[in-house]
């Protein structure tokens, strides 16, 4: 799903909502079809020059010495819905993707 619209036009506090409903709330039976969610805020990763990959998109989020959160992301991967709020800003973001992708699989 990707979601596009101008400058200030919410598309970040979209992203908020849906996760922070998915934890206090079952936000449309969602939990019954994710096993998590996971706010990626692409600007930030960007400004500590993270790479767009699993690994690295969760240590940067303080997840990365979770085991319980990197072995289901590592088994379950396609269980995860991965909101990555700010993807226009990620210079070549399609080669990107395609890179996030292949290391899901």
């Amino acid at each position: 799903l990707l979601v596009e619209g101008r400058v200030g036009s919410g598309k970040s506090t979209l992203c908020k909502h849906v996760a922070q409903q998915f934890y206090t709330e079952d936000l449309l039976g969602w939990r019954s079809k994710f096993g998590g969610v996971i706010l990626v805020p692409l600007t930030l990763l960007k400004a500590f020059g993270g790479q767009l990959n699993p690994r690295s998109i969760l240590a940067f989020l303080g997840l990365g010495e979770d085991k319980d959160v990197t072995d289901a992301v590592k088994l379950f991967p396609e269980t995860f819905l991965w909101l990555m709020d700010g993807f226009e800003e990620v210079e070549d973001a399609d080669d990107k993707a395609s890179d996030f992708q292949r290391d899901l699989e």
